[in-house]
């Protein structure tokens, strides 16, 4: 269930310690108490994991993959640490302060076992805040933060993000993930006309490995505009340009370039791009922060938190994100540049987000959509079969050619070499002289002569540079 080294997963554990009863007792390292809490001090929780959920019923693993340590220890051991001031936008860094030790999700937001109480809430595990003071559990305490030494933070600074699904957890919701594979492509699922089905229903001839719903369409049943899919829509069957102003588009050219804007209809035609489609909110574009809004949408799809559909990437990866909690655009933004992206995108969200994995419902709310992004299998393109060159002959598989030499290169004759292209002179052809030739090959010129690339073997097994002026 989880990777007892990944930071994400910490994140993830930690935040279903949210949802049970717990605890705070000082030694305390996941065990229940005769009232059915888990039981945990600061350093506890975040042990409890490392040890592969310690538990009443899994014991084997306690004090042996990592050593039993406290906070301070678990500060001192770290590598890789610094003032609360520079903290990375990386979830599963711990924060510390001489003592206490909790573990950072993201957003200023830190889940953490306390003593410490807001009023009636405390002493137990909560998620606090250090950097809203306005928040209702707020800790503005820590004084450092620190990669675990425990466990594995890839790319440097950044999060890594595996090809294929995985689960994230990100202040406090859980994001649905799909990185584009090497062997997939991104394309737009088209339905014809008004015609709207639910994501699993959306297919065609490909091979489709993930789905989410992206596009805005008119989704009041009854209605003479229902089921039109507004601004760009280009992919697979339809290339749709109308000049719909109040909704910008989204490029995506045949060599991966992002491309975005307030385009004419006669822009881009879909022979000549990937894909073209309309977008809510711009929240990065070419590595900087943006926040244009397509003015159909309103600036409500930026600053409310809710669910939400995310298309981002960079020079070499393409990514789709839903979001089952609820997030603003600020939070989708900085979740992005946490994992290194320098595209990012919001599209439909409300009961639209959806996501499918290899026919399975990630994210499912049964909402008729009419088109859907995809990544697909590459089909596999047969190697064309090269055109001989005019001036080179061939030579059936199985047989020799008869070659006349019908000019001497050099004063002793045309010659004949021991391997090709730079083997020793080993013999002179004459004019007039024939010889058998079993293979020709491209062997590339030697330091000689200037002669033609492909190179004939004899059937006394001598070599020599094929040139049409010397030869018949």
């Amino acid at each position: 269930m989880y990777d007892y080294t990944s930071p994400a997963d910490l994140c993830r554990w930690a935040e279903q310690q949210l949802n049970r009863q717990t605890f705070y007792q000082l030694g305390g390292i996941g065990r229940y108490d005769t009232a059915g809490r888990r039981v945990f001090d600061c350093i506890g929780l975040i042990k409890c994991f490392l040890w592969h959920d310690y538990g009443p019923g899994n014991t084997s693993y306690y004090g042996k993959t990592v050593p039993d340590i406290n906070a301070d220890q678990m500060y001192t051991r770290a590598i890789d640490k610094g003032p609360i001031s520079t903290i990375p936008e990386i979830p599963g860094l711990l924060v510390w302060q001489q003592g206490p030790i909790g573990i950072y999700i993201g957003g200023g937001q830190v889940i953490e076992s306390t003593a410490k109480r807001w009023g009636s809430v405390g002493g137990c595990v909560v998620k606090s805040q250090f950097r809203d003071k306005s928040a209702a559990i707020y800790r503005g305490t820590w004084t450092h933060w620190l990669m675990c030494p425990f466990l594995i933070y890839e790319e440097g600074s950044k999060m890594y993000l595996k090809p294929g699904y995985q689960s994230i957890a990100w202040q406090g919701q859980t994001i649905h993930v799909y990185k584009r594979k090497a062997d997939q492509d991104i394309g737009l699922l088209q339905l014809p006309g008004q015609v709207t089905k639910t994501i699993d229903k959306i297919d065609d001839d490909h091979i489709h490995y993930c789905k989410v719903n992206w596009p805005f369409f008119n989704n009041h049943p009854g209605t003479k505009e229902y089921g039109i899919t507004y601004g760009r829509n280009q992919g697979f069957t339809r290339d749709d340009r109308p000049a719909q102003k109040e909704y910008h588009s989204l490029i995506i050219t045949k060599d991966g370039r992002w491309i975005k804007g307030d385009f004419e209809s006669w822009e881009y035609p879909k022979d000549e791009i990937k894909l073209g489609t309309m977008y809510a909110v711009c929240l990065l574009h070419n590595g900087e922060d943006e926040t244009d809004i397509s003015s159909a949408c309103g600036n409500v799809k930026y600053t409310a938190a809710n669910t939400q559909t995310i298309l981002m990437g960079n020079k070499d990866e393409v990514v789709f994100a839903v979001v089952s909690g609820k997030l603003n655009g600020s939070a989708c933004r900085q979740f992005a540049k946490a994992y290194g992206m320098t595209e990012c995108y919001l599209g439909d969200s409300g009961g639209s987000s959806q996501m499918i994995v290899d026919g399975v419902k990630k994210v499912y709310t049964g909402r008729p959509l009419t088109a859907a992004l995809t990544f697909y299998k590459i089909e596999e393109q047969p190697e064309p079969t090269p055109e001989p060159d005019p001036d080179v002959p061939v030579i059936p598989a199985g047989q020799t050619m008869v070659f006349k030499c019908i000019k001497a290169s050099t004063s002793k004759g045309y010659p004949l070499r021991s391997s090709a292209p730079s083997g020793a002179v080993a013999g002179y052809l004459q004019p007039g002289e024939k010889v058998k030739v079993v293979d020709i090959q491209n062997k590339g010129k030697n330091q000689y002569t200037s002669a033609a690339e492909p190179w004939c073997l004899t059937d006394g097994g001598l070599w020599f540079s094929f040139d049409k002026d010397y030869f018949e």
